[in-house]
């Protein structure tokens, strides 16, 4: 399907010809591209260790039950039963007290050892069978994965990510209003994001869903059309810019490597899609669909390009949840937007996209990883030493500094800058202050 150019046909349907749930199923083809067995039980993998994550958390630290941690997990085992009883297995044990079955996650040392184990038993199993094939009827263990060519799927997820991410850029260039029609305040009637306070990580994607989907259909109906994911009152494509920074942020959550390719990813040239420019996605993710509330230059627009800026905050928190490496280059590409702030034009949009980044940076700072999890009171100290080590701080200054005090927007964007700067001022896990065992060396 990849080969044969079905990607860029399904990205590229014209909304006129487009159909309800559209955009829902062809979510599921692209994951469906992805998910051969092995790719499929490394995603469930990781799900079920977030899964086991949320219930112990729910259970002050107590191991859930069986019965429990199925009833989380069903949507799971209806995808593929085979490979979810191989993930359970890969990943958790059973124990028994006081007469009721626990189920907990294996730690990675007898993880690795069960996995040279069954590694072992697939040998044999080769051996016995004459070497050329897997032993009937055995998972397909890290330890076995080895001696398969996986270089079909790392070249097919590759490709499958830069053709969501070179769409989403061009898709952007065509539909995107020109920066120097901002003028006046940040309109206040558009949705926001959610303050961090009342929601996590995995939950700031659903939240607020239903608002801003009515506020669409309302915009459309206003200006002549009847579905505002792709008809008169949004894009002109039927899967716009807000779905392909869903597809993109559902691969990083669940989809090893992914996050690796995104940062790494640089967009290409305007007007030559075959050269690379130097602007990361990261940067144009920063920069160009983060910033809240895009001018109204046609009807609708400024609903859609809100979605966006929500789908965009959805990503770089799946990529700060996710991976370490994501974690450091997202917070690098915001410090240099905010020290270079006063470079930013229109004011308006300069306003707009500090914004934007400080919201980031408080949801960040107050949000826990786990699912279904209240906001935490106290940042993470983990994060709180990346902030300062990235000299976030001097950052936030340097783009208050920015600041038109006589712009409209001045004081709501100023108290958005000031949270974030807050917490970190506020904070008892400054990195230069040295440990008990430091000072005890001293």
């Amino acid at each position: 399907f990849q080969q044969a150019g079905g990607l860029p046909l399904l990205l590229t349907v014209p909304a006129a010809k487009s159909f309800a749930g559209q955009a829902v199923l062809t979510g599921v083809i692209i994951r469906h591209m992805l998910e051969d067995e092995a790719t499929l039980q490394a995603s469930m993998q990781i799900e079920i260790r977030a899964i086991m994550a949320t219930l112990v958390a729910r259970l002050n630290d107590r191991q859930p039950t069986l019965r429990s941690f199925l009833s989380a997990s069903a949507a799971l085992a209806q995808r593929d039963q085979a490979v979810f009883s191989r993930a359970v297995g890969a990943t958790c044990r059973l124990r028994t007290e006081e007469g009721r079955r626990h189920i907990c996650l294996v730690d990675k040392k007898e993880q690795d050892h069960k996995d040279k184990e069954e590694g072992k038993e697939n040998a044999d199993g080769n051996k016995e069978g004459g070497g050329k094939e897997e032993a009937p009827g055995k998972p397909l263990t890290p330890s076995a994965k080895k001696h398969h060519n996986h270089k079909k799927p790392v070249e097919l997820t590759a490709h499958l990510v830069g053709a969501l991410l070179d769409r989403l850029v061009t898709i952007d260039a065509d539909s995107r209003a020109d920066k120097s029609k901002w003028e006046g305040p940040i309109p206040d009637e558009i949705p926001m994001m959610p303050p961090a306070a009342e929601a996590t990580f995995e939950e700031l994607d659903a939240i607020g869903a239903a608002a801003t989907a009515a506020a669409a259909r309302q915009a459309a109906q206003a200006a002549g059309g009847t579905d505002a994911a792709g008809k008169k009152g949004g894009s002109e494509w039927a899967i716009s810019g807000a779905n392909l920074l869903r597809y993109v942020t559902d691969l990083v959550k669940f989809y090893p490597g992914v996050p690796h390719l995104v940062v790494k990813s640089h967009i290409p040239e305007r007007g030559d899609p075959n050269k690379r420019s130097s602007q990361t996605f990261l940067c144009f993710v920063l920069s160009e669909l983060l910033p809240q509330n895009p001018p109204p230059a046609v009807p609708g627009h400024q609903i859609l390009g809100s979605e966006v800026s929500r789908r965009s905050m959805g990503l770089l928190l799946a990529l700060f949840s996710r991976s370490g490496e994501a974690r450091k280059r997202v917070m690098g590409e915001m410090v240099g937007i905010l020290n270079s702030s006063s470079k930013i034009t229109p004011v308006s949009y300069r306003l707009a996209t500090l914004e934007s980044l400080a919201q980031v940076l408080h949801s960040v700072l107050t949000a826990k990883a786990g699912a279904g999890l209240q906001a935490s009171s106290q940042p993470s100290a983990e994060i709180v030493r990346l902030m300062h080590d990235a000299k976030v701080v001097d950052a936030l200054c340097t783009s208050l500094n920015s600041v038109d005090l006589h712009h409209p927007s001045a004081s709501k964007v100023s108290s958005s800058l000031l949270r974030p700067l807050d917490l970190l001022c506020g904070s008892s896990h400054a990195p230069s202050a040295p440990s008990t065992s430091q000072r005890g060396r001293e």
